[in-house]
């Protein structure tokens, strides 16, 4: 379920589109870091039974004792404390990167988040090649106000003088 493989050839597609709002989809991602609680424990670890065998010659107690070590080793594993995104958030605004199982848990395709936070970069890019330009001008324009001022000023002080000379 997590692979992310496969061809990507664009002689492959067809209605190419970029994502559109981008960086308004990721801002409404959180990036979260959790533990995974019991219930998701057993839900991780159900299929321990039948799919783990002690082999042909065990007994229930070999193989109870192989699905508890292996349920222990899953346990530790993913007790571990984890970061991640929530499904529910991220099929609000990227539905194809979730999916439903059977028992209606979902899982997040996360290698479909890639092209998205690609797209939200190069807005970001965008706005801040926007700004460096804006500020670029407006230090131009500062420049000039502060050179035109000095020159007021030079203008006033030259009146003040002549201003001084005429009242003696």
């Amino acid at each position: 379920s997590y692979d992310t493989g496969g061809p990507s050839d664009l002689r492959l597609k067809s209605q190419v589109e970029s994502l559109p709002t981008a960086l308004d989809k990721v801002l409404h991602l959180r990036g979260v870091s959790y533990q995974w609680n019991d219930e998701a424990l057993k839900y991780f670890t159900r299929d321990i039974e039948n799919n783990l065998s002690a082999g042909p010659e065990a007994t229930a107690a070999d193989n109870q004792n192989l699905w508890k070590a292996e349920r222990d080793k899953r346990y530790k594993e993913l007790g571990a404390n984890q970061v991640g995104v929530v499904a529910q958030d991220v099929e609000a605004v990227l539905p194809e990167a979730v999916t439903t199982d059977e028992a209606g848990y979902k899982s997040v395709r996360y290698h479909y988040l890639i092209p998205l936070l690609i797209e939200a970069l190069k807005e970001q890019d965008k706005t801040v090649k926007e700004q460096a330009q804006m500020v670029a001008q407006q230090q131009q324009e500062i420049a000039r106000l502060v050179a035109s001022n000095l020159a007021v000023e030079q203008k006033l002080a030259e009146l003040a003088a002549v201003k001084e000379q005429m009242a003696r």
